[in-house]
């Protein structure tokens, strides 16, 4: 057990070391920085309350800000923020997982590199609800309610759970779960877009901002996307089989058989239905993703047949690996650390500019 924890514990800091010390990478820098660098401090008064009705959440805004009251430098912030969300991922996988450093190496290779770097309301938003699962299973609805409330305030997307109260501990039967596949392959290669005539409607009972967003998503061609085969979608299917036919026959540490499973099917789904968006994609379907953290360790645990295990194992390695190779490969994602030195905010700017308009 001391053993265990030990490896935990490196593998937490490890994992703080390089989120938490990383340069300018990815692309959201470039509205959290000049955001960060404008912010007021609860030292200044005349200006507290303006980035509330600006910005971002205020839950998030309210966070930032008291960061940078005792602390007015963008690097501990980021570094504040990947403390944190570690933190909570390692209680997380503490109580749900049977081998919290694989459910580490997992949240790394399923795309902590896009949530840490990109979607920093996102990864907020996502841990504080996964904080409140437990509450489903134990029932204790106004607690649930309180976290999901919490989670809204860092992004409002998180609104989402309401409803999964009532569903996610559920047993889906497996012919259910079987239409819902048929379904999502059907939408995707038979490139049916529902969004476009969907949205719009939606979004002009809305009105506002939210019809006049919409419209500029589907002008940039926000909605047109490439349907077929790849990699993404060879193993979201080989792993939606394995939870099909593994679907109620493992338990998590606290003794539950279908929350996680059944975030595996919402993350399925997402990526099947809302895949013509890529925003709508990569706003909804993280919410789900950490139900690969869990599931696979788990499963690996339970799994008897030497062979068989050898072989699950050996699509845990290849797939995660390559998806890490995948989500590295492009220069926006050259990685750089305080402690060694890092690139300027112009030079990553530029860099940006160039490949979105050259190579994205």
């Amino acid at each position: 057990m001391k053993e265990r924890n030990k490896l935990i514990n490196v593998a937490s800091v490890l994992l703080i070391f390089f989120f938490g010390l990383r340069g300018f990478i990815q692309s959201d820098f470039q509205n959290y920085y000049p955001w960060f660098e404008e912010l007021p401090t609860i030292w200044n008064v005349n200006n507290f309350f303006k980035p509330f009705t600006e910005s971002y959440e205020p839950g998030f805004v309210l966070f930032t800000i008291l960061c940078k009251s005792i602390i007015p430098n963008y690097f501990c912030w980021i570094f504040v923020c990947s403390l944190i969300d570690i933190l909570i991922l390692k209680k997380v996988f503490k109580e749900y997982s049977v081998n919290v450093c694989l459910s580490f190496a997992i949240y790394f290779a399923i795309g902590a590199i896009i949530m840490e770097f990109n979607l920093m309301r996102n990864i907020k938003a996502i841990l504080i609800l996964m904080l409140a699962l437990k509450y489903i299973r134990k029932r204790k609805m106004l607690k649930y309610f309180f976290y999901v409330y919490l989670a809204t305030l860092f992004h409002v997307t998180s609104i989402i759970f309401i409803p999964l109260y009532f569903v996610l501990d559920k047993k889906i039967p497996k012919l259910v779960l079987l239409g819902i596949f048929i379904i999502c392959i059907a939408v995707l290669f038979l490139n049916i877009k529902f969004l476009s005539s969907l949205l719009p409607t939606v979004a002009n009972l809305l009105g506002g901002e939210y019809a006049l967003m919409t419209e500029l998503y589907i002008a940039s061609g926000a909605l047109d996307t490439s349907y077929g085969v790849s990699f993404g979608v060879i193993e979201r299917v080989i792993t939606f089989f394995l939870v099909f036919h593994f679907y109620g026959k493992w338990t998590d540490l606290t003794g539950d058989k279908y929350i996680f499973p059944n975030m595996f099917v919402f993350y399925f789904m997402c990526f099947s239905l809302l895949s013509e968006m890529s925003v709508l994609l990569e706003r909804f379907a993280y919410f789900f993703a950490l139900s690969y953290c869990i599931f696979f360790p788990n499963l690996l645990k339970l799994i008897r047949i030497q062979s068989n295990k050898i072989l699950l194992s050996l699509f845990v390695f290849f797939v995660f690996t390559l998806k890490i190779a995948q989500q590295t490969k492009t220069i926006v994602c050259k990685y750089d650390n305080v402690l060694f030195g890092i690139e300027s905010f112009e030079n990553r700017l530029n860099v940006l500019k160039y490949y979105n308009a050259n190579v994205n």
